[in-house]
């Protein structure tokens, strides 16, 4: 397999798992501002949260394990982007155990809740948007170069 193929293979798997965070995402924000005002619904948020913190993960440790790579050999710059990719993992790993801490033990009400899990996850979405900008780029990760024309 070439290396052109295995980076195509790359970034369709960025945006099969952003559009699956996404939907997660814009199913926990819907339900979180839905249930605002009715603590009978926390469950039904710690199951969406609980199954969005597990497609979370498993994309960053994808990225992890194959966006860095590439990524360090990008570049100069490219040692300095995986070394800050890894930090922003970190934050969100941390965020979202305790907003699933937060979820589970009922300490927060579910107005403060669904406010922190909104605020939170449209964040997310801006990142994964401007990550996609970013990685999806074609030149980025090693793809061919598209040229539109070659002489006069």
């Amino acid at each position: 397999m070439s290396s052109m193929i295995d980076t195509l293979e790359v970034r369709q798997r960025i945006a099969s798992d952003h559009a699956l965070l996404r939907s997660l995402s814009r199913a926990l924000v819907a339900m979180s501002q839905a249930c605002q005002h009715d603590e009978k619904q926390r469950q039904v948020i710690r199951v969406i949260l609980s199954q969005l913190c597990c497609e979370v993960e498993r994309h960053f440790r994808f990225e992890e394990e194959v966006i860095l790579p590439l990524m360090r050999e990008m570049d100069a710059w490219g040692p300095a982007r995986a070394e800050q990719l890894c930090a922003v993992h970190e934050q969100h790993r941390a965020v979202l155990v305790a907003l699933a801490e937060d979820a589970d033990s009922g300490d927060r009400n579910i107005d403060d809740l669904a406010e922190e899990l909104v605020w939170f996850f449209e964040r997310f979405e801006r990142e994964m948007a401007a990550e996609e900008q970013c990685l999806l780029d074609a030149e980025v990760i090693g793809a061919e170069p598209i040229i539109d024309q070659i002489d006069g």
